[in-house]
């Protein structure tokens, strides 16, 4: 039977992961979340021996009885799922759930069990489990805030900064958080957050869970993934010289960057967004995005913010080309089969790898 000594070290783990740099981290997102399944698997089957539970074959023996353990993922949902049922004679099932919600993968963990095995519940098998997920994933969560932190210091710190002065002043402090700068060269831009506002994003993603895509995928998208600049709503604002606004299913970038519409799609929580390109350096384009829906609380404020948001991107541009550098590398080219799909194979055979080797 498998113990602690096979399980994967979190501590050891955690500390490795805040001193890589970001792009290590996202690159390795889908092995981290692979290798917190294994040592959830090794910790259940640890679990399981404390009650005199032996692994036969793909079965389970305890005294003079026969078990059948099984671990899934179901897709829609994030929901990790386990099973531990008697072959023979056994009573009704008892089932146990615990929601998960954080940055990570999993979303919620559920088991179904029997009545209780000596001190071993079904309650205490799922919350044992659930409390491995959320120390995972709030260390993943820290690492990842410090990452970017490192990142973004000396240029949008500034930048943001000067944004939530002015809407403090004008008594509109309610609205920042929900407007985002985008920078852009001819070709291609990205959307840029300081740490106060990437915390906000994945706040925002972990309160409003999808059924597939974790926060950690969808932070990631809207940070990484590039969007030409030609089929912006922003080179359209760039031309008409103010604020635009559009449906997101009008959207000429969808085919291109499918995975940033569906960051943003989930991020705004309007049926349109809104665009102005509000100052420009060299070859450079900065907009404000924000829901269309604050568009009219917004648009009073644009002649003086924007001519204080270029004074700003002016100044602090030379270095945001280093920046560039760097988020063009994390780019998630070739992880395009999302994180979920590549799990929910890998559940069934972790849990048989360890009973083999039992």
């Amino acid at each position: 039977m498998c113990n602690d000594s096979v399980a994967w070290k979190a501590g050891v783990e955690y500390q490795k992961w805040s001193e890589w740099p970001l792009q290590k981290l996202i690159q390795s997102y889908r092995q981290i979340e692979i290798d917190l399944l294994r040592s959830l698997t090794s910790h259940l089957l640890a679990l399981l021996s404390e009650e005199r539970f032996r692994v036969e074959g793909e079965l389970l023996v305890r005294d003079d009885t026969v078990w059948r353990l099984s671990l899934g993922m179901i897709e829609k949902g994030r929901v990790l799922c386990a099973s531990l049922r008697m072959l023979q004679d056994h009573g009704s099932a008892v089932l146990a759930e615990s929601p998960v919600s954080h940055f990570g993968l999993i979303r919620r963990v559920v088991v179904q069990g029997e009545a209780p095995i000596g001190a071993l519940t079904v309650e205490r098998i799922c919350d044992s489990l659930s409390s491995r997920v959320i120390g995972v994933y709030t260390a993943l969560e820290a690492a990842f805030r410090n990452g970017h932190a490192e990142l973004e210091d000396l240029v949008f710190r500034p930048l943001y900064g000067v944004l939530k002065t002015h809407l403090a002043v004008q008594g509109k402090e309610h609205l920042y958080g929900r407007i985002w700068f985008f920078i852009a060269e001819p070709k291609q831009g990205f959307f840029y957050f300081d740490a106060d506002v990437l915390g906000r994003v994945i706040d925002h993603y972990k309160s409003n869970q999808q059924s597939d895509l974790s926060p950690f995928e969808l932070t990631v998208w809207l940070m990484s993934e590039p969007l030409p600049f030609e089929k912006t709503l922003s080179i359209d604002s760039l031309r008409a010289e103010e604020p635009l606004s559009l449906e997101w299913a009008k959207a000429r970038f969808i085919r291109d960057a499918p995975r940033v519409l569906l960051a943003e799609i989930f991020l705004y929580d309007s049926n349109e967004y809104t665009a102005y390109v509000c100052a420009h350096c060299r070859r450079f384009y900065l907009s404000i995005t924000y829901p269309t829906s604050i568009a009219h609380q917004i648009k009073p404020e644009l002649p003086v913010l924007s001519a204080m948001l270029e004074q700003q991107f002016k100044s602090c541009v030379s270095q945001w080309s280093p920046y560039v550098r760097v988020m063009r590398r994390i780019r998630t080219t070739g992880q395009d089969n999302r994180v979920a799909s590549l799990i929910g194979t890998v559940v069934g055979s972790a849990l048989r790898e360890f009973m083999s080797n039992s």
